[in-house]
């Protein structure tokens, strides 16, 4: 049984991008003995729920993460990243980098600050996005010194929680840039990883992927602008064969994935702490709410009871309410929804 872990990898949720269904993947994974796995969907996580179930039902374990768009929000295009979570912090982190990247851009992929990864890096693992991402691109133009800065700031930032990473297709260019990227790992001390951006389980599913992103980017087949036939789900020995020269790279998935243990916590209930003014308590400050708003809708006229105003009769469904709510708990909750 190989040791790696495929550590980039888009399920359905990456539309029009990718043709892995999660159940199918999953189960795909299991049977080439594969003992985690990870999702990376393009800019979203709304698969994660249903990818971490499917993994704990067949006894892999699972890694949630997503392949961001690095850059600022005005920006034509930006550089891929790929981000995992280690904790609890880090799926935290990666939950508000998300939130902000679609409140403040408007892209097909929204955008991810800089300055926003600096403050919500925490309890993340990078790495730098393939071809995509911000290195490999740079080497790609023959921009060495742009793409050591660009890998120096992501050092910097995440540490060795920073790793450069390796693709290999059959492409001239990224052979030509793995070289590189070997050369920048020796240089800055920065670990290799190997992936293989998994787009789709099989060799023969290609050209569903391919008539996917023709959709996708209002293209004819032979037109997309990727047309990769090697991005499948290979098993741990194919990318043995294929990264024979970068035994460093194969074992440095199996460690990022030991370093990767969040789990999500189900049937419990999770609501954000609201801190009443004035040090009020939640019950409390939800009568002086209420007790508001009936104030307000009987100046107004907007409400009767029995086909003429009773304030009286209001006055005691709020107390009714109140009893109910707060023998419940749930005073914190309507606070929260108001809000």
């Amino acid at each position: 049984m190989s040791g790696f872990v495929h550590l980039h990898l888009k399920s359905e949720y990456s539309l029009l991008q990718s043709a892995c269904r999660i159940k199918s993947t999953v189960q795909a994974a299991k049977e080439m003995g594969m003992e985690a796995l990870a999702l990376t969907d393009r800019g979203v996580m709304f698969g994660a729920v249903s990818f971490y179930t499917a993994c704990i039902e067949a006894g892999i374990r699972p890694i949630i993460g997503c392949q961001i768009c690095l850059g600022q929000p005005g920006e034509a295009e930006g550089d891929d990243l790929v981000l995992l979570v280690m904790n609890e912090d880090g799926y935290r982190n990666l939950s508000r980098l998300l939130t902000k990247s679609f409140l403040s851009t408007y892209a097909r992929t929204p955008r991810i600050d800089p300055k926003d990864l600096a403050e919500h890096h925490e309890g993340l693992i990078a790495l730098s996005g393939g071809m995509e991402g911000g290195v490999s691109r740079r080497l790609a133009r023959g921009d060495r010194e742009g793409a050591a800065d660009y890998a120096a700031r992501l050092h910097r930032l995440f540490g060795d929680r920073f790793y450069l990473e390796l693709t290999d297709c059959g492409r001239e260019e990224e052979k030509r840039v793995n070289m590189a990227l070997a050369s920048l790992s020796r240089q800055m001390g920065i670990g290799l990883v190997a992936t293989n951006d998994v787009c789709f389980l099989r060799r023969e599913d290609a050209m569903t992927r391919r008539i996917l992103c023709c959709i996708g980017e209002g293209r004819v087949l032979g037109e997309e602008s990727d047309p990769d036939a090697e991005r499948y789900l290979k098993s741990g020995e194919e990318m043995e064969a294929l990264f024979a020269s970068r035994p460093e790279a194969l074992a440095n998935t199996a460690v990022i994935a030991d370093r990767c243990r969040f789990d999500f916590s189900f049937g419990k209930t999770k609501l954000p702490r609201f801190d009443p003014p004035d040090g009020k308590t939640p019950t409390a400050y939800l009568n002086e709410l209420a007790l508001a708003g009936l104030k307000k809708r009987l100046s107004c006229g907007d409400i009767v009871y029995g086909g003429t105003f009773d304030e009286e009769a209001y006055l005691m469904r709020i107390r009714y309410e109140q009893v109910v709510i707060t023998s419940m708990g749930y005073a914190p909750y309507f606070l929260i929804v108001a809000d």
